[in-house]
């Protein structure tokens, strides 16, 4: 007992000291940039100068970075700082990735903002705690114009595929199309970042295909006018399903959500501070699991199938993504939204039936189900696990294969922009190596480390990958810093041990 109230009492004296600093999640990287001020309100246009096409001229001696999202363009500025020339291509019309094709109108981001800024590059200050969309797309042409990545990007140029050229294990041939004209070009290495919210993950239910309403991905939705005078159910329980259906409450004639399992609900804020900041990065993850969910069982409660009449959890608290939402359990309680388990089946028409028996009719359904993860431009180089993801070594590099990167697999359980700084800055340090040995740099580690092709921890329950940012920044801090030094050691120690060329057993 005197060992609970002991933890119980460190922890709030965390808490409250955590509550006065941001600096711990402020952590250090190389370069520390002062933010340009800029109005929230995104107006494309006035970038739209800054853009032109890359010339992709003298490209043997570059790297192509495939996609300018959140991680490409991480990458991109990366490069830049390290004096790396670089291609950058995208297949939409715009910068941003998910956040300008993949978002709908009102939303905003559920890490804060300090969890999710570049560590390079912070968010203006008079950004809120929680950004909208809009606000992102502003940050990120302004650090797009800060790093000159425009210089060197190429919009609506998709790549085809990626072949390494005969007789060299570090040049690539790959194959662009643009304006319905293709073409090709050698590059000294390909970094690839094509996210993993793009592949849509459609539910498949007996008779779906009868269903006379409107039947979309929550990818595909952008604004409530479509739920005006309709019947909707929204399909998921993650953090876009609950936006969905709150928003299908105000606007909508009836708004009914169907939740197969059960997840954990975090408010956006507690005791005045965003939730992810509150987290204890120092401390294990089961000790932050004690303490979360003890401040929920105060807060919310968390027999959920009592309180609200969706499923209770049956899984600890950050064993897979926790839902960052306010409003849902409000309005489950104001009766706004009508609570539902899985479907069975459709009936024909607008009628879907429940697995408990109950049917109803619906006019609109938005299937908040997620993503795959797709890679397909590395299906030449790599198999998959039995989850579908590629087999890469600790999830970043191509086995047996030099400067070729994929970065962007795992999914952090909040703010991305600390990891993806120093992974980025990781990664770059390890293409510098590159030059100086005839093996791959990836297959050194797995040859020291051990090769490892992440894998779900809880398959059964979400097939994500998950990543604890400030665990991952750990890791590739000290790399970055120490580590790196010691990668002639543990090459020679490798080819002592008759480990390299690596051979992956499995593949």
């Amino acid at each position: 007992m005197l060992i609970l109230l002991g933890c119980i009492a460190i922890s709030l004296l965390g808490l409250y000291l955590l509550y006065w600093s941001d600096l711990i999640f402020y952590w250090s990287d190389p370069v520390k940039c002062p933010p340009t001020e800029f109005p929230f309100h995104y107006d494309r246009s006035k970038y739209d100068e800054i853009f032109s096409d890359a010339p992709f001229e003298k490209t043997e001696n570059k790297f192509l970075i495939v996609g300018c999202g959140f991680s490409g363009l991480g990458s991109s500025a990366t490069l830049t700082r390290y004096g790396i020339p670089f291609d950058i291509v995208d297949t939409n019309n715009v910068i941003g990735g998910n956040w300008s094709v993949g978002v709908y109108e009102s939303t905003h981001i559920i890490s804060s903002r300090l969890t999710t800024e570049f560590k390079d590059y912070p968010m203006p200050s008079s950004f809120p705690q929680f950004p909208s969309c809009r606000q992102m797309m502003e940050y990120f042409h302004d650090y797009c114009k800060h790093y000159r990545i425009a210089e060197r990007l190429s919009l609506e140029t998709t790549v085809n595929s990626i072949e390494p050229v005969e007789n060299k294990d570090s040049e690539y041939k790959v194959e662009f199309e643009k304006n319905g004209q293709k073409f090709t070009r050698i590059y000294k290495g390909v970094i690839i970042n094509n996210g993993h919210h793009w592949c849509r993950r459609m539910p498949s239910y007996e008779g779906q295909s009868k269903f006379t309403g409107l039947l979309i991905h929550s990818k595909d939705y952008k604004e409530p006018s479509i739920f005006k005078d309709k019947r909707v159910l929204v399909i998921g329980g993650g953090n876009s399903a609950c936006d969905v259906a709150v928003e299908a409450a105000r606007y909508g004639k009836e708004s009914h959500i169907s939740i197969r399992r059960g997840y954990y609900f975090l408010p956006r804020t507690l005791f005045g501070k965003p939730s992810v900041e509150l987290i204890i990065p120092y401390l294990p993850l089961r000790l932050q699991q004690i303490i979360f969910t003890l401040i929920l069982k105060i807060t919310t409660g968390l027999d959920y199938e009592k309180d609200y009449g969706i499923p209770t959890p049956t899984h600890r608290l950050f064993e897979t993504h926790p839902t960052i939402n306010s409003e849902l359990l409000q309005y489950l309680k104001l009766g706004e939204i009508h609570p539902h388990g899985d479907i069975k089946c459709f009936k024909g028409g607008n009628k879907v039936e429940f697995k408990n028996g109950e049917e109803r009719e619906f006019d609109v359904i938005v299937c908040c189900t997620g993503y795959f993860t797709s890679v397909p431009l590395l299906d030449n180089f790599v198999t998959k696990t039995e989850f579908g993801y590629p087999k890469l070594i600790h999830g970043i590099f191509v086995p047996n294969r030099k400067n070729l990167i994929y970065i962007g697999l795992g999914q952090p359980r909040y703010g991305a922009g600390c990891l993806i700084t120093s992974s980025c800055d990781m990664v770059v340090k390890l293409l510098k190596y590159q030059e100086k040995t005839r093996h791959p740099v990836g297959d050194i580690l797995g040859a020291a480390t051990g090769v490892n092709f992440p894998r779900p921890k809880k398959p059964h329950i979400s097939k994500d990958i998950l990543v604890d940012p400030h665990d991952a920044w750990k890791k590739t801090r000290m790399f970055s810093l120490i580590l790196i030094h010691m990668m002639p050691l543990l090459e020679k120690f490798a080819e002592w041990k008759g480990k390299l060329p690596l051979k992956i057993l499995d593949k």
